[in-house]
């Protein structure tokens, strides 16, 4: 064998038996009134914006998984276990000056070097979620949508304390292009007049009068007639 396998061949052992004596306790260290997110959010919606685009703007996610649901968040509590339990076993490890100290170093590499603690479900997070989820209606044309999430809880005899979150999006009503206007500094030349007329002319906008509003139009629009006006010579323009 090895000296490296040799030399780290106990520690390892342990972190193999705790992590299968904790498999099933991701909920173990949770506080009375905490539960575990189960599953990512998800989301439903009057199907009038892609459901892909309204589940990016949700930043709460459960644990990561590797080999196994929730894989860094076991490690997590296989550590903090390791570091808090008072068993017979860890007194033992304990004693020896050599295996007490492997011990510590893997119970705290669990927990702050691999490890992931538990996502708990958290309402200033979600509420977070909905303001996102609101400002991706309002950038599509929907300017006052009803957004809100429930949150269904878990307690049995196979999952304890988790939960799982859905968001309800109802779009409401779409907001259009009714009139497009450009305004800029009537006292300019004639010539700098000219040249801003033409990038501002409306048989070449994007805006479109009767087309739903959105934001990423007329944040393109936005760049063409910067373009136009810089292919003219005004680099230095930002509209």
């Amino acid at each position: 064998m090895p000296a490296i396998i040799r030399k780290y061949s106990f520690c390892l052992w342990i972190l193999a038996l705790l992590l299968g004596l904790s498999s099933c306790q991701t909920t173990r260290f949770l506080g009375p009134d905490e539960y575990l997110l189960k599953t990512n959010p998800t989301v439903t919606s009057s199907k009038k914006i892609p459901k892909e685009q309204l589940q990016q703007a949700i930043k709460t996610e459960t644990n990561r998984r590797m080999l196994w649901p929730k894989t860094y968040l076991h490690m997590y509590n296989t550590g903090k276990g390791m570091a808090t339990d008072s068993t017979l076993f860890k007194r033992i490890v304990r004693k020896i000056p050599a295996t007490r100290t492997a011990y510590d170093k893997t119970a705290n590499w669990l927990q702050t070097g691999i490890g992931e603690p538990p996502v708990i479900v958290d309402t200033t997070q979600l509420n977070e979620d909905v303001a996102n989820l609101r400002n991706v209606c309002f950038s599509n044309g929907y300017f006052y949508p009803n957004i809100s999430y429930t949150i269904d809880t878990i307690d049995n005899w196979y999952h304890k304390q988790k939960a799982k979150v859905t968001f309800q999006v109802e779009e409401q009503q779409a907001y259009v292009i009714q009139q497009t206007a450009y305004t800029w500094d009537s006292t300019a030349s004639p010539e700098i007049l000219a040249d801003f007329q033409a990038a501002f002319d409306t048989s070449s906008s994007l805006l479109v009068k009767g087309a739903l509003y959105n934001h990423t139009l007329f944040n393109k629009e936005r760049s063409r007639v910067a373009l136009a006006l810089r292919n003219k010579g005004y680099f230095t323009f930002s509209p």
